[in-house]
């Protein structure tokens, strides 16, 4: 019995069909579930650059993100003044990599390393028991991880 529902399920959920993706992107979106155990390694790093790749479409439609927005205090985080300030002060942005400017001369931000890091910390969050509304928990934290909430409302 086991044998024919497990081939039935495997004939429906093909990792080479579009369903599986479907099913495990949903996954993901889940705070119950984000971790993707259920996938080997190179299934959950598919179904995490999918979910990337459709955060990018979603964040170039709300067109584009500059230094004075929400997205740019996410990717320079909280800085503090150290002693060390110093070295920052006089090497700028040389060493970051996340900024550039655009044709104005107006600092940008890398939309992609933003919402890399977005979901790094996504994914950090411990797992809520299986029995937890995960609604009530995107509403409660959609603030803190902004794109991936909208991507979740979608699905």
């Amino acid at each position: 019995m086991k044998t024919k529902i497990s081939t039935d399920l495997e004939k429906r959920y093909n990792p080479n069909k579009d369903a599986f993706m479907l099913l495990n992107t949903s996954s993901y979106l889940d705070p119950r579930f984000h971790r993707l155990i259920h996938l080997d390694r190179d299934q959950q790093q598919e179904v995490r650059e999918r979910v990337k790749s459709e955060l990018i479409v979603i964040a170039e439609d709300c067109g584009g993100y500059e230094e004075d927005g929400e997205v740019a205090a996410m990717a320079k985080g909280t800085q503090e003044k150290t002693a060390l300030g110093a070295m920052g002060d006089l090497f700028g942005n040389v060493y970051q990599g996340a900024e550039s400017a655009d044709a104005s001369g107006r600092p940008t931000v890398d939309i992609g390393n933003v919402l890399q890091q977005e979901m790094l910390i996504y994914e950090s969050e411990t797992p809520l028991p299986t029995d937890s509304d995960p609604l009530s928990w995107w509403k409660a934290s959609g603030s803190k991880y902004s794109h991936i909430a909208q991507l979740a409302r979608q699905y």
